[in-house]
């Protein structure tokens, strides 16, 4: 049964063609990796390195010097006009203490580009705010504190998979990631289990 899930698990992460989904699940097995092998205190500092080079790459790298002819589920290595949204917003909108309101930035970008912005992390900085987004941020480290390092390698896996998704944080996105961390709080006694099935 173990093998069968496994393999119907990773039929349907590549039938999904999504490269942000196959980069949370890889992130989540590399940030657990780190906690088991007794290396956790590097795991937020690669976080943050992550988010770095991702917003270096957004804001400088592909709109000035990618190109490839790297192709992965049918989409070339760019962001597939990621950096260009990001950079109408911020071209655009003004960071304020409490955003411009929590639709306005995807009614812009889909006025626009005629889709939303798929960057939580800048959707949520500009509609909602710096008050908002720092708010979120001492949620999310509370929350971080609390849990396992299990659910820490999944709640850092999804916050960099929503650098290249849209929604809001703590809104749309919660959703479906509250009652999950809420489920993996609760289940510590299956923390000790393996990673693999």
């Amino acid at each position: 049964v173990r093998w069968f899930i496994a393999v119907v698990f990773l039929v349907m992460l590549f039938a999904h063609h999504s490269r942000n989904t196959l980069l949370f699940v890889l992130l989540s097995f590399v940030f657990n990796y780190l906690f088991v092998k007794g290396k956790g205190r590097f795991v937020p500092w690669l976080f943050f390195a992550i988010i770095g080079v991702a917003l270096l790459f957004l804001f400088i790298i592909e709109p000035k010097f990618a190109t490839t002819d790297f192709v992965l589920f049918g989409k070339e290595a760019n962001t597939a006009g990621r950096s260009e949204q990001v950079l109408s917003v911020v071209n655009h909108f003004n960071v304020t203490w409490f955003g411009v309101g929590a639709d306005a930035i995807t009614k812009y970008s889909i006025a626009i580009n005629n889709y939303a912005v798929h960057n939580a992390w800048i959707n949520t900085l500009y509609s909602m705010g710096i008050l908002y987004f720092v708010l979120y941020g001492l949620f999310i480290r509370k929350i971080y504190m609390s849990i396992l390092p299990l659910a820490r390698s999944f709640l850092l896996g999804f916050h960099v998979y929503s650098f290249f998704e849209p929604g809001l944080f703590f809104s749309i996105l919660m959703i479906s990631s509250f009652p999950i961390i809420v489920v993996i709080i609760s289940q510590s006694k299956y923390e000790n289990r393996p990673l693999y099935l």
